[in-house]
């Protein structure tokens, strides 16, 4: 309200003097109101300039931590602090798959063939043929798809519009003038509306429609592997400036990882469950790698709603990953693709391919995903997408996804799509390798994955409870298991009744409902050593109780080790970092009185330089490590010679050695310590389009 500040203080002021003027009478008591009045004003502008500084500093404060509750307290760091920006020296910020326009395109379930193309080849358009061949999915002796695939006979491509009736074909082109030899290879997806034709006619049985019935949400989940939060913010600026000013995207500053690589955090958020209770099953490893039908993958849940349920991933070679029983299943044809036009780019250390010929990996994957939400826009679905290839290896690289993702959200919106869908633009963790992983703010990015969620704009108003607490929870510390929890409640729409809770103790849930403030890592089944609410102090190197812990932890590996005789024992070289912190409940016995301190140690050991972060606690004189020691740079194949989800991380095979003792072997950045490359595809000449074709190489990522 106007009329109560200084400048209207000054004008009383003002008009009182020129009433007055004159009068020797009141000249002594107008002085002293005068007096007063100039008081008022100059407290009154001191008082708020003082309230608006309180106002700042609160805001500062509350910038200064991600979370900040009685039960945890995260830090919050500039994403572009000094301690970052001393890195970013000497990597790429970005790379172009193909330097060609392709000669088939695919859009909707039409092929469009380019023959006019062919001269950016350097052929004449007449001389080129084309065929596709489909792809077919094989199956097992139970009858479930797996990775592997077949192709059909060739199907001569003759019109400039072909219509498709598979979901994936491999087209080639053929130079008739040099004995057939191919010049162009691609894969094409299609989404058939046959597949979720009964679905859709029931849903319209059931409801009437989809805007008789905008609550029944699809879900749409888009995961990039190894992306922490503070990471997306840093080199994804233009998808996180979108997502939150023009989607109004609810950001979770406190969503904490639940494991140290891909599979535990992901078997949290999609089956609910802890590696540990998932490795226990009675089932056999075969089964466990695949998601077979009796396991509850959440995808299930919405397939029991009449949810057309989609699934996607760049890394088709993955077994961890390998729904049986969805509408939409791309890894047939993916697997063809990597077989065939998948490539490297020369001086980037990516561990798998980034490129799918002119595509990169990411963008196929994110195609795929839009044309499903058009294909199935008349009836729920539930969609699962991953991409890894571009973000696993290089913390920069996140950069060049940033555009595509972008591009992705925008179109959802544009087409309508998001009006009637959640989607949840979520990490498995942050980068677990590098320069950066050694430092402190490496330690807290690992721990803190990216993880979004955006509402159609109807939601806040129609349910506004749900809503609010949503908004209250991106300042809490949540999991994987509350994510979990949250997919159930929108499968069942329980976010409206809200009658439905976990079954589980320490299993999280659902975001629709207030997440304690009193909340710790140990109330969701965060291991300590994973914890951001944790917070460590540095110590000098040369404190004697840092390096007899690093020892230590190298003693405690290498008593794992023992049972491993083709692996190495391990040589404690150096540490590299030092950091401690009092004990608390998860480090303190309990019943110890003792003064209790935990090192957070990152050190080195030999052969091969391996470097390792491990959580050590100091109690009257006895040492005990905290949690899962966590390799912090690559290892490629040096621990081949097992298949163990953990000692793979620290084993050196002993036929790595050299034979003479002397000389380590070079393990290089890419390839692991083999240091060779082939290619494994076919007799394709990349180079003569300008690819580099290279062995695709597994990193134990999903381990």
């Amino acid at each position: 309200m106007q009329g109560t500040g200084p400048v209207m203080l000054r004008a009383k002021v003002r008009g009182l003097r020129a009433r007055i003027k004159g009068s020797r009478y009141l000249l002594p008591l107008c002085v002293l109101v005068l007096t007063i009045l100039d008081l008022l004003v100059f407290h009154s502008g001191a008082l708020s300039g003082l309230t608006r500084s309180r106002s700042v500093r609160e805001s500062d404060d509350v910038d200064s931590y991600l979370i900040n509750t009685p039960g945890c307290v995260i830090q919050n760091f500039d994403v572009l602090s000094p301690e970052f920006t001393k890195f970013l020296k000497g990597y790429p910020k970005s790379f172009q798959c193909g330097d060609k326009r392709d000669l088939t395109e695919s859009a909707g379930l039409t092929l469009f063939m380019y023959r006019e193309r062919a001269t950016e080849y350097g052929l004449a358009p007449s001389s080129v043929e084309c065929s596709y061949r489909k792809v077919i999915p094989r199956t097992d002796k139970e009858g479930f798809r797996n990775v592997r695939s077949t192709l059909g006979n060739p199907v001569l491509i003759t019109a400039h519009e072909t219509r498709i009736d598979e979901d994936g074909i491999l087209v080639t082109c053929f130079d008739n003038a040099s004995n057939r030899t191919p010049i162009y290879l691609n894969v094409h997806y299609f989404v058939q509306p046959q597949k979720a034709q009964e679905k859709a006619e029931y849903f319209k049985r059931q409801y009437g429609g989809r805007s008789a019935q905008p609550d029944k949400l699809s879900v749409m989940v888009v995961g990039i592997d190894s992306l922490s939060r503070f990471n997306m913010i840093r080199h994804m600026t233009e998808t996180y400036r979108y997502a939150m000013q023009e989607l109004e995207a609810l950001d979770f500053r406190g969503y904490n990882k639940q494991g140290a690589n891909t599979r535990p955090n992901t078997i949290a958020f999609l089956l609910g469950m802890t590696r540990d209770k998932f490795d226990a099953t009675e089932f056999g490893p075969e089964d466990r790698d695949g998601f077979r039908s009796e396991f509850p993958v959440i995808w299930k849940a919405f397939a029991n709603e009449g949810y057309v349920t989609a699934y996607g991933d760049d890394v088709a070679g993955s077994q961890f990953f390998n729904p049986h029983d969805v509408e939409y299943f791309q890894r047939g044809a993916f697997a063809v693709s990597q077989r065939h036009i998948a490539h490297f780019i020369p001086n980037l250390g990516f561990s798998y391919a980034p490129c799918q010929g002119s595509k990169m990996s990411a963008s196929v994957i994110y195609d795929y995903a839009l044309d499903v939400a058009r294909s199935v826009k008349d009836v729920p679905y539930f969609g699962f997408y991953w991409t890894c290839a571009i973000t696993h290896d290089m913390l920069m690289m996140t950069k060049v996804i940033d555009q595509p993702v972008k591009t992705l959200l925008q179109t959802l919106k544009e087409e309508g799509i998001l009006n009637h869908t959640v989607l949840f633009l979520v990490s498995d963790h942050g980068a677990r390798y590098g320069k950066l992983r050694n430092t402190y703010l490496g330690n807290l990015e690992v721990n803190l994955p990216a993880f979004m969620a955006i509402f159609p704009p109807w939601f806040k108003s129609l349910y506004p409870k749900p809503w609010r607490n949503l908004v209250t929870n991106t300042r809490r510390l949540v999991s994987n298991f509350d994510f979990h929890q949250t997919l159930h409640d929108l499968a069942s729409r329980d976010y409206i009744l809200n009658k439905v809770k976990p079954v589980e103790p320490n299993h999280g849930q659902s975001l629709f409902r207030e997440v304690p403030e009193t909340r710790t890592c140990a109330d969701v089944s965060i291991p300590l050593h994973l914890c951001a609410c944790e917070s460590y102090d540095d110590v000098s190197l040369d404190d004697p109780l840092v390096e007899a812990a690093a020892k230590f932890t190298v003693d405690y590996l290498n008593e794992g080790l023992a049972k491993f005789p083709d692996c190495v024992q391990l040589h404690f070289d150096k540490v590299l970092s030092a950091r401690v912190s009092s004990g608390n409940n998860g480090t303190r016995p309990s019943a110890a009185k003792q003064l209790v301190t935990v090192f957070l140690l990152v050190l080195q050991t030999q052969p091969a330089s391996a470097t390792l972060e491990s959580l050590v606690r100091s109690a009257g004189g006895d040492l005990h490590v905290v949690g899962e020691v966590q390799r912090t740079n690559r290892y490629g194949n040096q621990s081949h010679c097992i298949d163990d989800d953990i000692f793979r991380q620290y084993c050196f095979c002993r036929d790595q050695l050299p034979k003479d003792g002397l000389r380590r072997p070079r393990v290089d950045p890419v390839l692991g310590a083999s240091g060779a490359a082939s290619n494994r595809y076919s007799n394709f000449s990349w180079r003569a389009l300008g690819f580099v074709h290279i062995k695709h190489i597994h990193w134990p990522y999903l381990r």
